[in-house]
């Protein structure tokens, strides 16, 4: 802990944590916990509607698609519309997976 800036920096990722965060209670008890690893998958999903004109549903999926292909249509984070997180833990006799996901409001 920085005295200067009163922060935690977490070992596994840089994180920094304010006093009395769960992040700052764990890094201070560490030594007392059997800490696991996981791997935690981060999915972003964006989303964006578009208006072609086509002879029927399959032709205006194809047509969307081409377009997107030739970067008509570049979808940014005013497009997000949600996000899942899917842990993994890191063992060497089994892993067990998780998945969490979370929506913007």
């Amino acid at each position: 802990m920085s005295k200067d800036n009163k922060t935690i920096s977490s070992e596994a990722g840089g994180a920094t944590a304010a006093p009395g965060s769960m992040l700052a209670e764990l890094e201070a008890n560490k030594h007392k916990l059997a800490l696991k690893t996981f791997e935690v998958t981060i999915t972003e999903t964006l989303q964006k509607t578009i208006t072609v004109e086509a002879l029927d549903i399959c032709d205006a999926e194809e047509q969307a698609e081409a377009e997107w292909n030739d970067e008509l249509h570049v979808l940014d984070s005013s497009d997000f519309i949600g996000a899942s997180f899917e842990a993994k833990e890191v063992s060497r006799e089994r892993s067990h997976t998780t998945k969490r996901d979370a929506e913007t409001l």
